[in-house]
């Protein structure tokens, strides 16, 4: 290192006293950090660039510090929970210099309340087609939302509500996300959730009357069953009479007409799946 010499005169009337003062060079000391400010829970390098054979003390701001150690280089995790304020923690590096000088290095570090997305689905599960409302739980600092629906469609509502189709004959699973931000107060920061939406099919209910005339009355008239997708079928006749089967075969029902003119029926059948999904069709 280079020293420098500064001389001193003291003169008075009798006497004059001279004295060299030798001032050791600190150099040209510096603190680097990978960042600056963070979210929750995040780490930070520090880098003191130093010459070399110095020690370092490196304290973090927050009542945690190493002690001094050779090493320029030390990783140090800070920690805010969701529901604590903006924190500015005073960093500062202490350096013995291999000349005996001593410096001091400083940097803030911000760190910023934990932002956690969250939400709740009026249901999960369900038949097809199945209408889902989001109800938003993100923490409060969060201000910006960003849905994805399994690919389908996108919203930026807080609270929106989607329909999730399903016309196959297999279950479906569409996985839900959400990313919320805090850009007005949090420095940015950002958060992610999922969750899956099953969806079930419905089943198809139909049938056909043996005649496409009317029926003569007190005479059974034959019904077939053509619905798909479904494990228990109740037929409504319209007559006050239903009958409930686990068998996708054909009913005889018979009609009764005692009055002297002609009696329209209205027949139902209630086609359900293994699912608990329900499809209806109407003669």
């Amino acid at each position: 290192s280079i020293r420098r010499q500064r001389q001193m005169c003291i003169r008075d009337s009798n006497s004059t006293f001279q004295k060299n003062i030798v001032v050791l060079p600190k150099g040209n000391n510096t603190l680097t950090v990978n960042r600056t400010t963070g979210c929750g829970v995040f780490s930070v390098q520090f880098t003191a660039n130093v010459v070399a054979g110095a020690t370092y003390n490196f304290i973090y701001g927050d009542g945690n510090q190493s002690g001094f150690v050779s090493t320029n280089q030390r990783s140090y995790t800070y920690q805010a929970t969701a529901n604590s304020t903006q924190i500015v923690y005073p960093a500062q590096v202490l350096i013995r210099l291999p000349n005996g000088c001593t410096d001091t290095l400083r940097q803030g570090i911000t760190a910023y309340p934990r932002l956690e997305a969250e939400f709740n689905s009026s249901v999960t599960e369900g038949c097809g087609p199945l209408r889902v409302v989001f109800a938003n739980q993100s923490t409060f600092l969060a201000d910006n939302f960003q849905w994805n629906f399994a690919g389908l469609g996108t919203s930026t509502q807080r609270n929106p509500v989607f329909t999730f189709p399903n016309q196959g004959t297999d279950t479906v699973q569409y996985r839900v996300r959400l990313i919320a931000r805090s850009l007005a107060s949090a420095g940015g920061c950002t958060d992610t959730t999922f969750q899956t939406i099953t969806v079930y099919p419905q089943p198809l209910a139909a049938f056909e009357p043996e005649l496409t005339v009317g029926a003569c009355a007190n005479v059974p008239y034959r019904l077939f069953n053509n619905s798909r997708g479904a494990v228990e079928y109740r037929w409504d006749y319209g007559s006050g009479s239903s009958f409930t089967t686990r068998s996708d075969s054909s009913v005889n029902p018979v009609f009764f007409n005692n009055s002297p003119n002609e009696r329209i029926y209205t027949v139902r059948l209630f086609a359900t799946s293994r699912f608990g999904c329900i499809d209806t069709a109407t003669l």
